[in-house]
């Protein structure tokens, strides 16, 4: 088996049988799909109605986000284990791209994306990364994370060789609870890199818990697991800062977040005043319609 595609998931049944249409062409042999389900009502006739030889549908139990894709990992049998969610799409082609970019020296493979908003029907953002497609060694860590590590932090877009995970497991336990494993054992220490500029997959933007807990989980809890990295400051500077700017907060503020760790003023100002000063300020630089406005309509 050289590719493993894995989706934890549970109670989505909808939104995975959305995800499944877009990857079930494109499997074939040496590719498996493995969904790993701990939803009540396992099995869920409508995703056993979809199964081909290529895709294994198997119980979950883990409780949380961080072990339910040490689960899916565990299940999977490819020597490559693609990270996907219940609620993203592959585009056409992904999958044989992928393939054509496997062999080498590289133990990451980090593919572009472009997001759209929930329903899938509008593009809020049609790259992710605006750059060439290039390789990283381990010596170019720092620069590799100060380009990459913002796409890096979107699960879909990581495909990571299962020996290196399984090897960075162990010391990557202390950050269960976080949400952020994903994006832990691929960044935590230095690692050959091939950057796929394609965009191979679809962003659905607008979970309530990232658009609402934009302030914990951005400005918090993503900023503590980045400075834990033993990188430059330069380099986790580009991804998160250790402080939010200004603008942030008073989009967190916006949007219905607690911001009064960062700021009693804006903790204080009135919700309404706060969308107001984002929508102007979005008029003004001439970024209405992207990412900011749309998360605005959403709280």
């Amino acid at each position: 088996m050289k590719l493993s595609i894995i989706i934890p998931t549970k109670d989505r049944s909808e939104l995975l049988l959305e995800t499944i249409e877009t990857i079930a062409p494109q499997l074939r042999e040496g590719v498996e799909l493995v969904i790993v389900d701990a939803s009540a009502n396992f099995p869920d006739p409508k995703v056993t109605a979809r199964l081909t030889p290529h895709i294994r549908y198997e119980r979950g139990k883990a409780p949380s986000f961080d072990e339910a894709y040490e689960e899916a990992v565990a299940a999977a049998r490819g020597e490559w284990v693609w990270l996907f969610s219940d609620d993203d799409w592959f585009k056409p082609g992904a999958v044989e791209l992928v393939l054509s970019r496997l062999a080498g020296p590289q133990d990451l493979i980090i593919v572009n994306a472009e997001v759209r908003e929930r329903t899938m029907q509008r593009v809020l953002k049609p790259r992710w990364v605006a750059l060439p497609a290039r390789e990283y060694t381990t010596r170019e860590y720092d620069q590799m994370f100060a380009e990459l590590g913002d796409l890096g932090s979107f699960v879909g877009s990581l495909i990571i060789r299962r020996p290196v995970w399984v090897d960075r497991m162990q010391d990557s336990r202390k950050y269960f609870g976080t949400r952020f494993l994903t994006f832990v054992i691929p960044f935590l220490r230095p690692t050959a890199t091939k950057f796929v500029d394609e965009i191979l997959v679809s962003v659905r933007f607008g979970h309530q818990s990232w658009v609402t807990g934009g302030a914990q989980l951005i400005g918090h809890t993503m900023a503590e697991v980045v400075w834990s990295f033993p990188l430059a400051s330069w380099s986790k500077t580009a991804v998160r800062p250790q402080q939010p700017s200004f603008s942030e907060i008073l989009l967190w503020r916006a949007s219905g977040s607690d911001v009064s760790k960062y700021s009693r003023i804006l903790a204080a100002t009135p919700r309404w005043a706060a969308r107001f000063a984002v929508k102007l300020g979005l008029k003004i630089t001439g970024r209405s319609g992207g990412i900011s406005d749309y998360i605005l309509s959403q709280t």
